[in-house]
C-alpha cells in the first residue's frame, strides 16, 4: 500500500495545534538506535566516498562568496574587490558610499556592468538592481553616481592592474565612441530555452553570450561542459551548481575544461551569465 493510501492521523487533517505538540513530545522522548557497526562502517565508506567524489568534480570550479574577501579602498567613497583577473579585462565588484562617484574614463575593454544592490546614475539614466549596461571598447564613460550607494558587478575593467590610469589618462580626450547601451531587467525580451529557465540575452557579439536567466523555484537543467572560461554572478535567489550552492551577491567561474553535472533551483534565481557557448 502507498503511503498516500493511509488515512491521516488524528489532527493531522485538521492541522490541530495540540496534535503537533503530542507529536513533538513524544519525539524527544524516543531513544536513539545506533546501527551495528558493520552498518555504520558502510554508511561511513558511502559518504565518505561521496564526498571525494564531489571534490575532484569540483576542483576546478572557483566561487567567491559575497562576504569572502577585503574591500579596498581607491578614492573617498569607492571602493573594489577583485575576483578574477583575465587578458581581457578584471571582473570585480566596485562598491560607492551615498555621493560617491566614479571618474571619466575611457574603455581599454568592452566593459559589462550589472547593479548588485542600490542605484547608479549614468547621465540621465538611472539603473537599478538587475539593470545591466555595456560600454564599448575605446568608448569614453562620463561620470558615474550612487545618490544612495550601491554595489555593481563590472567585468572587462582595467581596475586591479596598471591599465587603469591609461584609461583615467583617456578619459581626458574629447571623443566618445560608440553610445553605450543600457539594457533594464524588467524590459527586453525574455524567452523559455527549457522548462522553468527564461533568458534575456544582452549581448551577443565576437563569440561572446552575456545574458540573464531567471529560474523558477523547483527547476532542474543539466550541466554542460566548458570549452572557455564562463562567468556567473548571483543577483537574487538561489542555485545549485552540482553541489555548489549559490546565493545573492555571489560570483562563479567556471574555467575551460570544467563541467556542470546538474543545475538546479530550490526558491528560484536571477544570475548573470558570460561565456562564449550557450547556457
Amino acid at each position: 500500500m502507498k503511503s498516500d493510501q493511509f488515512p491521516p492521523s488524528p489532527g493531522e487533517e485538521t492541522g490541530d495545534g495540540n496534535y503537533v505538540k503530542l507529536m513533538d513530545t513524544l519525539a524527544t522522548l524516543l531513544d536513539p538506535i545506533a546501527p551495528p557497526p558493520a552498518r555504520q562502517q558502510v554508511l561511513r565508506q558511502r559518504l565518505s566516498a561521496r564526498i571525494n567524489d564531489s571534490a575532484a568534480r569540483h576542483m576546478a570550479l572557483r566561487v567567491h562568496r559575497a562576504a569572502q574577501g577585503e574591500w579596498s579602498r581607491i578614492k573617498a567613497g569607492v571602493a573594489i574587490k577583485l575576483l578574477h583577473r583575465s587578458p581581457n579585462g578584471n571582473s570585480v565588484l566596485i562598491r560607492l558610499s551615498a555621493g560617491a562617484s566614479l571618474p571619466v574614463h575611457r574603455h581599454r575593454w568592452a566593459e559589462e556592468g550589472i547593479v548588485l544592490d542600490g542605484a547608479f546614475c549614468l547621465g540621465e539614466q538611472t539603473l537599478t538592481r538587475g539593470d545591466y549596461h555595456l560600454s564599448r571598447q575605446g568608448s569614453r564613460h562620463e561620470r558615474i553616481t550612487s545618490p544612495q550607494g550601491g554595489i555593481i558587478f563590472l567585468r572587462g575593467v582595467s581596475l586591479g592592474s596598471h591599465w587603469a590610469m591609461v584609461e583615467l589618462l583617456g578619459g581626458l580626450l574629447p571623443h566618445r565612441g560608440t553610445p553605450p547601451v543600457t539594457r533594464h531587467v524588467e524590459e527586453g525580451t525574455w524567452t523559455e530555452i527549457a522548462t522553468g529557465v527564461q533568458q534575456h540575452v544582452l549581448r551577443h557579439d565576437g563569440g561572446c553570450y552575456s545574458r540573464l536567466i531567471r529560474m523558477a523555484p523547483g527547476t532542474r537543467v543539466p550541466g554542460d561542459d566548458h570549452d572557455q572560461d564562463k562567468e556567473y554572478m548571483m543577483i537574487d535567489g538561489d542555485v545549485f551548481f552540482g553541489d555548489i550552492l549559490l546565493h545573492a551577491g555571489d560570483y562563479h567561474l567556471a574555467p575551460a575544461g570544467s563541467s556542470h553535472s546538474l543545475i538546479e533551483s530550490d526558491n528560484g534565481a536571477l544570475f548573470f551569465v558570460h561565456s562564449t557557448a550557450k547556457f
